[in-house]
């Protein structure tokens, strides 16, 4: 992750019309909540209809949930993101997320 692509991720966000304030600060620990978040509100806006588990409370809800959106994101966008980056949820996403950001923007 360097500063500038997380300084363009949050910037494309904030352009498409994310609801939620993301600072640059979010990304230096483990946020899987925000992650989770930002893939949901992501996949909803490619495809409205698309049907994604929902809950992230538990290690396998968040496999399940992790997988599925890889999974719809390389059918439906042709775009390929790495599992382990996306769970990790820390600084090496943004770089995962920037490849769906960049179908939208």
């Amino acid at each position: 992750m360097s500063y500038r692509e997380l300084r363009n991720f949050t910037e494309i966000m904030r352009s498409l019309g994310y609801p939620h304030m993301i600072s640059m600060e979010n990304f230096r620990q483990c946020n899987f909540a925000l992650v989770s978040d930002v893939l949901k509100w992501l996949v909803e806006r490619y495809d409205p209809k698309a049907a994604l588990p929902t809950d992230t409370d538990t290690e396998q809800d968040r496999v399940l949930f992790i997988k599925a959106v890889a999974e719809f994101m390389a059918t439906k966008a042709g775009v390929k993101l790495n599992t382990k980056k996306l769970y990790r949820a820390d600084g090496n996403v943004v770089r995962e997320l920037l490849k769906v950001v960049g179908l939208l923007y």
